[in-house]
């Protein structure tokens, strides 16, 4: 008993001089490189398996290094049912080291949910996003994320985004979640 005592308080005395730097964990405060671009603005058409069809405007924009504000509106319709979704936050994001040419993303959003302008209900999104680059010009993502509104939910959204024009992007995304979504857009980058 004895020796299995003094065995754990030499493991932990051992491990209490790691620091972050020696687990390679990165310092939030050092600017890392990025693969992509986090200034854009984007348009999309967004059509879901509940019949409600629209568009959905989002823009991101590089407050300092590694640190961007987010914000998208959706609005959505169909016969006299309107949705409305709109979206305000931050993501972090950097090179992930692990793998070339791809960034990975934390972000979180406050979100408000509208319905039919009767019901309208405040929460957060948060999750995390892997975007990779296949080619120059092309762009896949994946993004895992959870929201609180409308009863809470946990998505996963896949995607394309090829670059055309040295500034436009096509994009194409699927959200399965428990209202699956199709979209189709375009992303204007600037400086």
């Amino acid at each position: 008993m004895m020796k299995k005592s003094l065995l754990n308080s030499a493991i932990i005395a051992g491990l209490l001089p790691l620091s972050a730097s020696a687990l390679d964990i990165p310092d939030l405060n050092e600017a890392r490189p990025n693969q992509f671009s986090y200034n854009y603005a984007e348009i999309e058409y967004v059509d879901m398996d509940s019949g409600l069809d629209g568009f959905r405007l989002s823009a991101s924009y590089d407050i300092k290094p590694n640190l961007a504000l987010t914000g998208s509106l959706l609005r959505a319709s169909v016969s006299r049912l309107d949705y409305n979704l709109v979206s305000v936050g931050a993501a972090y994001h950097a090179r992930w080291v692990e793998f070339e040419q791809s960034d990975l993303i934390i972000h979180a959003s406050l979100v408000n949910a509208d319905l039919s302008r009767s019901d309208s209900e405040l929460g957060v999104t948060f999750g995390a996003k892997v975007r990779a680059s296949i080619k120059e010009e092309l762009e896949i993502f994946g993004d895992l994320n959870y929201t609180t509104v409308l009863d809470g939910d946990l998505s996963l959204n896949i995607g394309a985004a090829y670059t055309f024009a040295p500034d436009l992007a096509a994009t194409l995304n699927y959200q399965l979640t428990d209202d699956d979504a199709l979209s189709i857009g375009l992303r204007y980058y600037f400086p």
